[in-house]
């Protein structure tokens, strides 16, 4: 169809063309090509649902990190708690008093008010008691040991100076049961904390 038409004006026909507005493009279906097709949108939902994902996790190991970290500090708080427990009461330490089974009840007497009073076996036993009461109360499965390695190997009984113990800290870092005590870093080990005091 021609874009054209004739007037005509004192029996003189002029053709002019006609002004066209607002075109657009028609396909031979008569429909106009716009907008999205299904499979474009269920694959912008899919690309979205990864992303989400995606996100979600990191979310989730930033927290595992963050616990994990929160553990780490206060497991480092109880070593330090027991080592400073241990230089104030050197003479129990050098008698071995710290290396022995931390008690599974309150010794008696406690030590707590009658500290000046009680001799240094006294005070070390009251020590591990509370150390290992708070670490059960502060960690998940909180639990502590120490060992002492003398210098001098014939002086059985006594800690020489120069002899260094290990502090200890496991719990169970990935709430997942864990009962191992080797401190490899395995799923099946706790986890595990370590401190050298030196005499």
């Amino acid at each position: 169809m021609s874009n054209y038409y004739v007037e005509n004006r004192c029996n003189s026909p002029t053709v002019r063309p006609l002004k066209v507005r607002n075109s657009r493009v028609i396909s031979s279906q008569g429909i106009s090509e716009k907008g999205f097709t299904m499979i474009e949108v269920v694959i912008a939902m899919l690309v979205l649902m990864v992303g989400l994902l995606g996100i979600a996790s990191m979310q989730t190991y930033g927290v595992q990190a963050t616990m994990k970290s929160h553990q780490q500090a206060i497991a480092m708080v109880q070593a330090q708690d027991i080592a400073d427990r241990i230089r104030t009461n050197i003479s129990g330490l050098r008698s071995t008093q710290y290396t022995n089974a931390i008690p599974g009840a309150a010794p008696n007497p406690t030590c707590i008010a009658l500290a000046a009073t009680c001799t240094p076996a006294e005070l070390a036993a009251t020590d591990l008691f509370n150390w290992q009461a708070e670490n059960a109360a502060s960690l998940p499965l909180g639990q502590g040991s120490i060992t002492c390695t003398d210098i001098d190997a014939g002086t059985a009984g006594t800690l020489e100076a120069g002899s260094s113990c290990i502090i200890t800290l496991r719990w169970d870092g990935n709430r997942n049961g864990a009962e191992g005590l080797d401190c490899s870093g395995s799923i099946l080990d706790l986890a595990c904390l370590r401190m050298r005091v030196m005499l």
